[in-house]
């Protein structure tokens, strides 16, 4: 859990990009714009994200959250209009 406001991480570059709730300073600083629960991305190609997602929606234990944040969205099967 961390509070608005917190540094994420110090970096020169863009090593890891902001995601969700998460700013960036002039330095490539990142820091959380909301208080919330931490989670590290790494997305292949398009790089490593850094996102805070709020209590309410991170769920109950760690585990949860990772598994709800990692989780794929089912298909929709197409309907033959």
């Amino acid at each position: 859990m961390v509070h608005a406001g917190t540094i994420l991480i110090r970096q020169r570059g863009t090593r890891h990009k902001p995601g969700l709730n998460v700013g960036r300073g002039k330095d490539d600083t990142l820091f959380a714009l909301i208080n919330g629960v931490v989670l590290f991305q790494d997305k292949g190609q398009d790089g490593r994200y850094i996102s805070v997602l709020p209590p309410e929606q991170a769920g109950g234990s760690p585990r949860e959250f990772i598994a709800s944040a990692l989780a794929k969205p089912e298909p929709v099967a197409a309907s033959a209009d």
